[in-house]
C-alpha cells in the first residue's frame, strides 16, 4: 500500500467538510432576504432553519460571498469566514473539535493552541475542560470572524450539545455562528433572543415570492411564464426553491410551447419526486447509470467519477456533463478548495442524490453496489485519503481491503501517538482479522502498553504468537512482528525484576522493528536502557545510549528525543543529579520543539524533583508549576508527578493551605478519572497532613496499610506507599514497630541494590540508620548513615535528609564524616539551621558535580525560547511595562512576570535590557 507521512494536526481531518460550497452561476439576486443575515454586533448567533431545499446554503454562501468581494462599502461587515459541514457519523466530540479547529485554522492559522494541544493529547481529558479551554481561546482571538455549521440536524454529540449551550451563557464574542439546520437545535435560546443577539431566519423567509418566482423561472428558462401559472405553480411549491428549480429544468427538456401548466398536470402530492423522475427519465442511459453510481459518494471530482464507471456508461451527454460540471445544472454544486489530488470537488443536492440512490438499489443488486464501494475505496487510496477510503471499504464489506486500510491508519495514528484516533480505529477491527494478521492482537497490546493497563498485555501476546507458529499466512513483515513480540516479553521480564532477560529481549526488539517506526523504537530504546542500567550498570547504560543518539540522523523525531529521557532518568537513578538535570533540559528543549507533551511533561518532573533534592525551592516551584499547567494534556499517571510534588515544593516554603489545596485538586481528579483515590495520592496527602504537625491520622493509616513492599518506582516518585509508612513508624519510635521497619527497609535496599538505583539506595540507608538510631545502636547508625552520604554526595541530594527531621539532623551531628563528603554534610546542616529558623532557603548554584561526559549530547549554549516567551520577549523590546505585556497577550501578570523569568534563565542573563541585546545579537527577534 502507498504511505503517507501525516502531521498529527491534519490526520483524521476529512477536508471536504470545510470547504464551502460554490453559489450556482445562475442566482436570482435577494438583497432583501440577505439583509437579514446581520452580523455585526451586538448579533452573535444565526439560526437558518427550513426544510430540505428552500435555499438555506445558498442563502448563507451569498452573504458570505458579498462580505469577502473588494468593492464592499461596509467595511465593518467584512469578516473571514470559516465552514464546517456537521457529518451525520459525527458524534464524537474530540473528532468534532479537531473539524472545528482545522476550519477556524483556515482564516487564522495560529488560533486556538491549547485547544489543539487537548484534542491531540496522551493524556485523559474531560469534555468540560477542553469546552472551558476552547471557549478561553476564542474569546481572546484578535479579530471578529463568522464560523458556519452546515447540516446541523446532524449533530447528535451531547458534548457538542453541552458546548453550545455553554456559550449561550458565556459567547465568546469574536465569533459570530451560524447554524444552517432542517430542524430547531435542542438549545435555549430565550435569553440571546431577549437580548437581540439572534437572526433568526425561516422557511417563511426563504419562500419565493410571486415576483422572485416569476423572475426565477424567466432567468432559468428564458420564458415569459404569465401570471396565472406563476399563481399555479406557487400554489404547488409553496415558495419551494428546489421545486422551482425542477420547474425549471423540466422546462428546459420540453418542447418551446409547452408551458408551466402542462408540467404539472399530473398534480403529484411529492412534487420533487415526480419532477425529478420526469427529468430522470428523459436522460440517456448511460446518464442515468452514470448519475445512479455517483450518488454513492459524499463528495466527488472527476477523476474519481471516472473511477466508478465502465465505457458503456461514457456516452456523449456524460462527457458533456464532464467536460461542463461547473455550469452544469442538476443541483451539483462546487465546493470551495482543492484536494490533494490537485481536483475540483462537487456535492449533490441531497434531495436529489437520495431520489438517485433509491433508483440505484432498485437498478443494481448488491453486490454491485458494494463493487461500486470497492472502487471509490481503491481510489481514495490511491490518493492517501484513507478517512474516505475505510468509509467506502466499511460498505464494501470488503474484509481484506478494511484489514489493509485499518493497518496502515492504526500505524500512522499509533507512530504519531494519536492514541484518541487509535482508540477510534480499533473498534473498527473485527475478530476475524486479529485471528487473520496477529499485529491487529499487537495493536490492541499498545493500547493496553499506553494507558498503563499492562494486565492484558501477556494473554494478546501469547494470542498473536500462537497465530504466527499456526499454517495461516500472515501477509505482514515477520520480522516486525517478532521485534514488538519481544519488546512485550521485555517489559514483562524487566517488571517482573529478570532485567538480563529484558536486556536482550529489548535489544532483538531493536534489531527487528523497522527503522520507521519511530514511537515503537523509541519505546524500544527507552525501556532497552533502563533494563541495561538495571542489571549491569548505569556507565554501561549511558554509553550505549550517548552513541546510538549520535548515529541517528534525524534527532528530532520521537525515537531520537527518548532516548534523552532515558539518560535523564538513569542518571537521576544513578545519583548523578546535575547530568539527569543536563539532560532532562536537553529533552524538555526537544520535546517543546517537536510538540510532544507527554515527554514535556517528563523532563518537567525529573526537573522539579532534582531542583527540590537540592533544595532550590523556588525553581522546583517553577518547574512543577509548568506541569501543572499542561495537567490537561497528559496522563493522569504523569500529573500525580506534578500534584504531588508542587504539592510538597509549596509546604517547605510554607504556604501550607496552598500545598493541601493542591492535593485536595489531586484526588478530585482521580476520582473523577478513576472513581477513586489512588495510594499515592493519599500518600502524598497524608505527607503534606504531617508537615503540618497533623499526624495522627497519619498514624492510624501507617498502622492499618498492610499491602505487600512494591517495587522501586522508576519515575522519581516521592514516596511508595511502603516507604512512607516506614517513615511514619520511625518517627513514632514505638519499640513494636521495629520489626515491621526492618522488614519494609531490607525489601527497598535490596530492589534498589538489584536494580542499580542508587538514589534509592541512598534513601534506603538513610531511613535504616534512624532506624538503628531508635534502637540505641548508635555507633552502627552513623556507619550506615555515612554510607548513605556517600550515595547522596554526589548528586548534592540535601532534601532527602532535611525531610526526615530533627532525628536526622541529631544523627548527622553525631557523624564523622570522610573528607570528600564534609562539604556536603556541612550544607545539609546549614539547610536544617535556616529551617529552624523559619528562613527562607535561598536558590543557590549545585557545587562539587561533575562534568557531563562531552562525547555525548550536548546543550546548546543557550536554551531555546517557547513561542509564547519569544512573544514576550518581542514586546520587551519595546519598551512597555509588564502589565501591558500581560493585556496585549491575554494573560496575568504573575504569568509575565514568570516568563520573563524563564527568557532570563535560558538566555543566562539578568536583567531585561541584557536579553533583548542577547536577543537581537543572536537571531531571536
Amino acid at each position: 500500500m502507498k504511505t503517507k507521512t501525516v502531521s498529527p494536526q491534519g490526520f483524521g481531518i476529512l477536508q471536504t467538510r470545510l470547504h464551502r460550497p460554490n453559489l450556482p452561476g445562475s442566482l436570482l439576486p435577494r438583497p432583501g432576504l440577505i439583509k437579514l443575515l446581520d452580523f455585526d454586533s451586538p448579533k452573535v448567533l444565526t439560526l437558518v432553519i427550513a426544510p430540505a431545499g428552500f435555499g438555506k446554503t445558498t442563502l448563507v454562501g451569498s452573504r458570505l460571498d458579498e462580505m469577502q468581494c473588494p468593492n464592499n462599502s461596509m467595511k465593518t461587515d467584512s469578516l473571514p469566514s470559516a465552514w464546517l459541514a456537521i457529518d451525520e457519523t459525527d458524534n464524537d466530540f474530540i473528532f468534532f473539535l479537531r473539524h472545528f479547529i482545522a476550519a477556524l485554522r483556515r482564516i487564522i492559522p495560529e488560533a486556538c493552541p491549547e485547544t489543539v494541544k487537548l484534542v491531540y493529547s496522551k493524556g485523559e481529558v474531560v469534555a468540560d475542560s477542553i469546552s472551558l479551554v476552547l471557549t478561553n481561546e476564542l474569546s481572546e482571538l484578535p479579530q471578529r470572524f463568522v464560523m458556519v455549521f452546515d447540516d446541523f440536524h446532524h449533530a447528535s454529540c451531547p458534548q457538542l450539545q453541552k458546548l453550545l449551550t455553554g456559550w449561550l451563557r458565556h459567547w465568546p464574542l469574536p465569533m459570530h455562528l451560524v447554524i444552517i439546520s432542517r430542524t430547531q437545535p435542542p438549545l435555549a435560546l430565550s435569553g440571546l433572543k431577549g437580548q437581540g443577539k439572534i437572526n433568526d431566519i425561516r422557511s417563511r423567509d426563504l419562500r419565493f415570492s410571486p415576483q422572485e418566482a416569476e423572475d426565477y423561472i424567466r432567468l432559468m428558462t428564458k420564458r415569459d411564464p404569465g401570471e396565472k401559472p406563476i399563481a399555479d405553480l406557487l400554489n404547488y411549491t409553496e415558495g419551494w426553491v428546489a421545486g422551482l428549480k425542477l420547474v425549471s429544468i423540466a422546462l428546459n427538456q420540453t418542447s418551446a410551447d409547452q408551458d408551466i401548466e402542462s408540467v404539472l398536470s399530473l398534480g403529484k402530492q411529492d412534487i420533487f419526486g415526480y419532477l425529478a423522475d420526469e427529468v430522470f427519465d428523459r436522460m440517456t442511459a448511460p446518464m442515468q447509470r452514470f448519475l445512479m453510481k455517483v450518488s454513492i459518494l459524499n463528495d466527488f471530482c472527476v477523476s474519481l467519477c471516472l473511477a466508478l464507471v465502465d465505457e458503456d456508461d461514457l456516452d456523449e451527454s456524460v462527457k458533456y456533463l464532464l467536460d461542463n460540471i461547473h455550469n452544469v445544472d442538476l443541483f451539483i454544486t462546487a465546493l470551495q478548495g482543492k484536494e490533494e489530488c490537485n481536483e475540483d470537488w462537487f456535492r449533490m443536492h441531497h434531495l436529489m442524490r437520495n431520489l438517485l440512490q433509491k433508483r440505484l438499489l432498485i437498478s443494481f443488486n448488491p453486490e454491485q453496489v458494494r463493487a461500486l464501494h470497492l472502487r471509490a475505496a481503491n481510489w481514495h487510496i490511491g490518493c492517501n485519503q484513507f478517512n474516505q477510503a475505510l468509509e467506502h471499504a466499511l460498505k464494501a464489506e470488503n474484509s481484506d481491503l478494511l484489514a489493509e486500510i485499518l493497518d496502515q491508519m492504526i500505524f500512522e495514528a499509533l507512530d504519531s501517538e494519536d492514541l484518541l484516533l487509535m482508540d477510534h480505529l480499533m473498534q473498527f477491527v473485527t475478530a476475524e482479522m486479529s485471528s487473520a494478521n496477529p499485529q491487529f492482537l499487537l495493536y490492541k497490546a499498545w493500547q493496553k502498553f499506553n494507558r498503563w493497563d499492562i494486565d492484558e498485555i501477556n494473554d494478546i501476546i501469547r494470542q498473536a504468537e500462537k497465530i504466527m507458529k499456526s499454517e495461516k499466512p500472515v501477509s505482514v513483515n515477520q520480522g516486525s512482528l517478532s521485534g514488538q513480540l519481544a519488546f512485550f516479553k521485555g517489559f514483562l521480564a524487566l517488571a517482573s525484576n529478570s532485567s538480563p532477560g529484558a536486556v536482550k529481549l529489548f535489544a532483538k526488539a531493536l534489531d527487528s522493528i523497522p527503522t520507521r517506526w519511530n514511537y515503537i523504537r523509541g519505546q524500544a530504546v527507552f525501556w532497552h536502557g533502563l533494563s541495561l542500567q538495571s542489571c549491569e550498570n548505569a556507565q554501561k547504560a549511558i554509553a550505549g545510549l550517548q552513541q546510538s543518539y549520535r548515529d541517528l540522523d534525524n534527532k528530532n523525531n520521537s525515537h531520537a528525543i527518548r532516548h534523552l529521557f532515558a539518560l535523564a532518568l538513569i542518571y537521576l537513578h544513578d545519583g548523578d543529579l546535575k547530568a539527569s538535570e543536563h539532560y532532562a533540559r536537553l529533552l524538555l528543549d526537544k520535546a517543546r520543539h517537536n510538540k510532544l507533551v507527554q515527554q514535556e511533561g517528563f523532563a518537567l518532573a525529573i526537573l522539579g524533583f532534582v531542583n527540590y533534592q537540592w533544595n532550590r525551592l523556588n525553581q522546583a516551584e517553577e518547574w512543577y508549576q509548568e506541569l501543572y499547567e499542561i495537567r490537561l494534556f497528559i496522563t493522569i499517571m504523569l500529573n500525580r508527578q506534578g500534584y504531588i510534588g508542587l504539592a510538597i515544593v509549596l509546604q517547605a516554603l510554607g504556604r501550607s493551605k496552598e500545598a493541601l489545596d493542591m492535593i485536595n485538586e489531586l484526588t478530585d481528579l482521580e476520582l473523577e478519572h478513576r472513581g477513586q483515590v489512588t495510594e499515592v495520592a493519599q500518600v502524598g496527602r497524608l505527607r503534606v497532613l504531617t508537615s503540618q504537625d497533623q499526624g495522627k491520622e497519619t498514624e492510624k493509616w501507617a498502622d492499618e496499610y498492610l499491602k505487600p513492599f512494591a517495587d522501586v518506582l522508576l519515575l522519581p516518585n516521592f514516596e511508595d506507599p511502603q516507604i512512607f509508612k516506614a517513615r511514619v513508624l520511625i518517627a513514632r519510635n514505638n519499640p513494636k514497630d521495629q520489626s515491621i521497619i526492618r522488614e519494609i527497609l531490607e525489601k527497598y535496599l535490596s530492589t534498589a541494590a538489584e536494580r542499580n538505583i542508587n538514589r534509592c539506595k541512598a534513601e534506603a540507608l538513610a531511613l535504616s540508620a534512624l532506624a538503628e538510631m531508635n534502637e540505641g545502636n548508635n555507633s552502627k547508625a552513623r556507619d550506615v548513615l555515612i554510607e548513605s552520604l556517600e550515595l547522596a554526595a554526589r548528586g548534592n541530594m540535601i532534601r532527602l535528609y532535611l525531610d526526615l527531621g530533627p532525628q536526622m539532623e541529631e544523627l548527622l551531628k553525631q557523624v564523622v564524616p570522610a573528607a570528600e563528603i564534609t562539604e556536603f554534610v556541612q550544607e545539609i546542616l546549614a539547610a536544617f539551621a535556616e529551617s529552624s529558623a523559619g528562613k527562607a532557603v535561598a536558590d543557590q548554584a549545585v557545587k562539587g558535580q561533575p562534568g557531563i561526559n562531552t562525547d555525548g549530547p550536548e546543550l546548546p549554549f543557550y536554551e531555546n525560547l517557547s513561542l509564547r516567551e519569544t512573544e514576550v520577549l518581542r514586546l520587551m523590546a519595546e519598551a512597555v511595562s509588564l502589565q501591558e505585556i500581560a493585556n496585549r497577550l491575554f494573560i496575568t501578570y504573575a504569568t509575565a512576570k514568570r516568563h520573563t523569568v524563564n527568557i532570563y534563565s535560558k538566555l543566562g542573563v539578568h536583567s531585561r535590557w541584557e536579553a533583548v541585546a542577547f536577543a537581537r545579537e543572536n537571531g531571536i527577534i
